[in-house]
């Protein structure tokens, strides 16, 4: 977990989902970022991670790059993982 007093740039920039990344030891190209917020998504997709637009209360704009669902209800991890490998979906209605 990465909180805002944690970084000295909160999103939308990248450094929060750097910073998750780094702890974790990991790759940000190798995570999943689900977001629900225009400033959550431009932070994820900025670090160079694979992100999942929810729509919660805004719209998620159709974005080359960008996945897309109307909520979460029928988000499996096996799309999360087919998120991760590159894909992009729109699971929106």
């Amino acid at each position: 977990m990465v909180t805002g007093d944690e970084v000295t740039r909160g999103k939308p920039d990248p450094e929060p989902y750097l910073v998750g990344a780094e702890r974790l030891g990991v790759d940000p190209a190798a995570c999943v970022a689900i977001e629900d917020s225009p400033t959550g998504i431009a932070s994820a997709r900025a670090a160079g991670v694979p992100t999942l637009g929810v729509e919660a209360v805004l719209p998620v704009p159709r974005l080359d790059g960008l996945s897309r669902a109307s909520s979460l209800v029928d988000v499996r991890p096996e799309t999360l993982g087919r998120i991760g490998a590159g894909e992009v979906l729109d699971l929106t209605a």
